[in-house]
């Protein structure tokens, strides 16, 4: 808990039990990128956009969904800067990033919640997450919390976490990435999430 810098909050795990391991937006079975076409959701895809736009500098790769294509191209190529899908979130978590969804189980998915999802499985695990939140913000070290969804903003606001940068605490919050359009295309949360560490005097993540 002390090495974590950034906790990003995701809604619930992949609905395939290949893909699911436990990390928010990390797909397991996933030998190369060139097998994400297996999945049906935008999530990882532009979540991925938006890390090329934050790795490489060129915020031009998250400005729509129409390059993903392009994106794709990057991660793919052997000789490029991108680890293999298996080895990515290590990397994060090594960075000092801590990656939970707002629930932990699914039994039935949908991105806008099913019932199963509201009533079950979310309130089963929320008091879990507040605990976390908790005890990352007791630290009174530098951190930030990246919400990705309304399951993880309904979290983050019973938490108190407020978006913006005040003490040691930050917060970025925006739409699921499985809607794609709505967060490609605005301020990259993961380079406004350095910037809110830097500014609280924390060490930036190496994207």
């Amino acid at each position: 808990p002390n090495g974590v810098h950034c906790m990003i909050l995701g809604q619930d795990p992949y609905p395939e039990p290949g893909l699911a391991t436990g990390r928010a937006f990390e797909a397991g079975n996933l030998a190369a990128w060139t097998e994400l076409d297996k999945m049906f959701s935008k999530s990882i895809r532009a979540y991925m956009q938006l890390i090329a736009a934050a790795r490489l500098g060129d915020e031009s790769l998250a400005q729509s969904f129409d390059r993903w294509p392009d994106v794709r191209r990057l991660l793919c190529d052997p000789a490029g800067p991108f680890e293999a899908p298996g080895v990515i979130a290590g990397r994060w978590v090594g960075e000092g990033v801590l990656l939970l969804n707002a629930s932990l189980t699914l039994s039935r998915f949908r991105v806008d919640i099913d019932p199963h999802q509201s009533r079950g499985h979310l309130p089963f695990w929320r008091p879990l997450m507040l605990r976390v939140i908790d005890m990352l913000v007791a630290r009174g070290k530098p951190v930030v919390f990246l919400g990705f969804g309304a399951a993880a903003a309904d979290i983050l606001a019973e938490a108190a976490i407020r978006e913006g940068h005040a003490g040691h605490v930050g917060y970025v919050q925006r739409e699921h990435p499985a809607f794609a359009d709505k967060v490609l295309g605005r301020e990259n949360p993961f380079l406004l999430c350095n910037s809110y560490l830097e500014a609280m005097g924390g060490r930036p993540i190496a994207w």
